[in-house]
């Protein structure tokens, strides 16, 4: 099962089933399961802005924020308020704005940061999708990225490297060859889930520069 919020009645079809399960980017009880840490990443995402002296730093999330299966929006919310608090940097409500994870979402969650009396200079958006959307806001603005405003995404998509976009990139194919690799130990035999966790790093490209450079 790959990326997809699985509502209850659903985990409880595939119970029933009886087949070995690997689920890619959610968690469920009793099954094996292959992803990241959100919450990590979103710190790592939130750090490198502060390194680069940015202390009014916006977040574009939403998306399925409240679902059970599905915590990547909360976790790398989390991420992003714990790198804020660590630096001793306030926590705005202002500056967390729902994107709905979709490039349109980015566009009018970054218009809505821009119309703000202080807008930040920084912005950490939970999805590449949305990242692009927030870049189209900041041209149609009349604004640079990054000598008005930096953006870091998250996804690191081909699109990323095309537009120059600071991410964070998770192993994609590498968390699908974990969660094959489980199904076939569960074929194999073996009845214990397994729970992985696998590594992201931040690549950095040219939509994040210091503060006022």
């Amino acid at each position: 099962v790959l990326t997809l919020p699985l509502a209850y009645h659903e985990v409880e079809a595939l119970r029933f089933l009886h087949m070995p399960t690997a689920l890619v980017g959610a968690k469920v009880r009793g099954f094996s399961s292959v992803g990241i840490d959100d919450v990590e990443a979103g710190t790592t995402a939130t750090r490198h802005l502060i390194a680069l002296g940015h202390e009014r730093i916006a977040m574009i999330s939403g998306g399925m924020a409240d679902h059970e299966h599905f915590t990547a929006p909360q976790d790398r919310s989390r991420g992003y308020r714990f790198a804020l608090a660590s630096a001793g940097l306030a926590i705005d409500p202002d500056l967390d704005v729902d994107g709905g994870y979709t490039r349109e979402g980015g566009e009018r969650a970054m218009s809505a940061l821009l119309s703000l009396p202080a807008p930040p200079t920084a912005v950490f958006a939970q999805s590449d999708e949305m990242a692009y959307g927030a870049l189209r806001a900041l041209r149609c603005a009349g604004l640079r990225c990054p000598d008005d405003v930096s953006i870091v995404g998250f996804d690191d998509h081909e699109m990323a490297d095309f537009l120059d976009l600071t991410t964070i990139s998770q192993p994609v194919h590498a968390q699908g060859a974990a969660a094959a690799a489980q199904i076939i130990a569960a074929l194999g035999g073996e009845t214990d889930p397994v729970q992985q966790v696998l590594p992201t790093h931040i690549v950095i490209r040219g939509t994040t520069a210091p503060v006022g450079g």
